[in-house]
């Protein structure tokens, strides 16, 4: 195995994840009626764009391209957005909890695993702590929505 193979892996898996967020949140946003509601939504979808940027810039740097397997990332993140968009807000809510516990799960144990860089670790760690946020953000909501 290549020195560095599996950080080289654990990138690509992390930038397909990012395509996934990006696409979930491009599609929930329509669930969302409240215009401050919504407008969390759309930061966290350009939070996760920018995750997904900086990503593809540390796998360039590297040289080497995404996983060849993004696209379907692309469409997953599409068919969960709809399909829990159709379920209402709660549900928007609540999926969003369980993605971003999921993605903070997967950082933190991948940090742990690569060799990275000093900046890519950096970078990591900003995107786990992201991550973290979103998902208190929405548990706020769900929250707030509760007590009504």
């Amino acid at each position: 195995m290549k020195a560095g193979s599996r950080t080289v892996r654990i990138l690509k898996k992390l930038f397909s994840l990012e395509v996934m967020a990006v696409q979930i949140y491009r599609t929930q946003v329509g669930a969302m009626v409240d215009a401050e509601e919504r407008s969390i939504m759309v930061a966290a979808m350009e939070n996760e764009d920018y995750h997904r940027q900086t990503l593809r810039a540390l796998l360039k740097a590297r040289g080497v391209a995404p996983s060849p397997g993004w696209p379907f990332f692309w469409l997953m993140g599409q068919t969960l957005g709809r399909t829990t968009s159709f379920f209402g807000r709660k549900t928007v809510l609540k999926s969003g909890i369980a993605f971003e516990d999921k993605a903070s799960r997967e950082y933190a144990g991948f940090i742990k695993e690569g060799d990275f860089t000093d900046q890519e670790r950096a970078f990591l760690n900003e995107f786990l702590e992201d991550e973290r946020r979103h998902s208190a953000n929405w548990r706020g909501l769900l929250e707030g929505s509760d007590n009504e």
